[in-house]
């Protein structure tokens, strides 16, 4: 059992006091000082068991709060990266300009276009092709006929909005467009020439950008030996690279246009 002398708890349940005459008392039988201290042994698991419940108790709460922040952090993450993927599937996605509102591509009736619409924009990064596709036929040249049925496909003669809104005209030339178009056409003393903004929506001057692109990167688009109106309007479209690969367009078709200018 020990030592029962050394066992404070032991000797205050051993000890006595005489109700009537005040005297302390202690015990000296074995057997109740053993059956004291086993009681004193018994309270005191109690009272272990009761204070690692109570710490069990309280320590829930935080593991709860734990597990549910980290659910919350994958969930933050997992978030992030679907919108990250979901900005790089749109890469290149323009504005469209209606003549009620600004529309994304798809909220048009022709929806399902499989290729960047911004005209000479592959994934926004500059074109890298070159021009050399002379030999597939006669001419570079941008007649005023070709240059209506562009608008027409482009943007159904409507001024357009491009990346981040900024107004592109009714051939919907981007930055990175004009940026190509300017280094074919050489050093310009025309200001305007040398201003995005302002050229892309005064059509004399975006003509000249559009007729520089075609020089620069004519090429036969189709296939059919030759360099026409169908094949300049493609590649401002595509760009270099669709125009190339022969990659469908199933946007606004040119044909009728074409046609009625006696171009099909």
């Amino acid at each position: 059992m020990g030592d029962l002398a050394s066992s404070s708890s032991v000797a205050e349940l051993a000890r006595n006091v005489h109700g009537e005459e005040g005297i302390q008392v202690v015990e000296t039988d074995a057997s109740k000082v053993a059956a004291h201290q086993e009681y004193a042994e018994a309270l005191s698991l109690a009272s272990r068991k009761s204070e690692s419940a109570w710490n069990r108790r309280r320590c829930r709460p935080q593991k709860v709060l734990t597990v549910a922040a980290i659910l919350v952090a994958l969930m933050l993450v997992v978030g992030a990266i679907y919108l990250h993927l979901k900005q790089k599937h749109h890469l290149g996605r323009l504005h469209f300009h209606s003549k009620n509102r600004v529309v994304q591509p798809e909220q048009l009736e022709f929806d399902g276009i499989t290729v960047i619409t911004e005209a000479g924009v592959a994934g926004q990064t500059p074109t890298t092709a070159t021009g050399t596709g002379a030999e597939a036929g006669p001419t570079r040249q941008m007649s005023p006929e070709c240059l209506a049925c562009l608008a027409a496909t482009a943007t159904n003669n409507v001024p357009a909005f491009c990346n981040g809104g900024v107004p592109c005209g009714i051939y919907r030339i981007s930055r990175l467009y004009w940026q190509d178009a300017r280094e074919r056409l050489g050093p310009q003393e025309d200001s305007l020439v040398q201003d995005y903004e302002r050229c892309v929506v005064q059509d004399s001057c975006a003509e000249r950008i559009v007729e520089g692109y075609v020089q620069r990167y004519a090429f036969d688009c189709n296939g059919d030996g030759r360099i026409e109106c169908r094949d300049h309007i493609m590649l401002h479209l595509l760009g270099p690279g669709g125009c190339r690969r022969r990659v469908e367009w199933t946007g606004r078709s040119p044909d009728k246009c074409l046609r009625d200018k006696g171009m099909s």
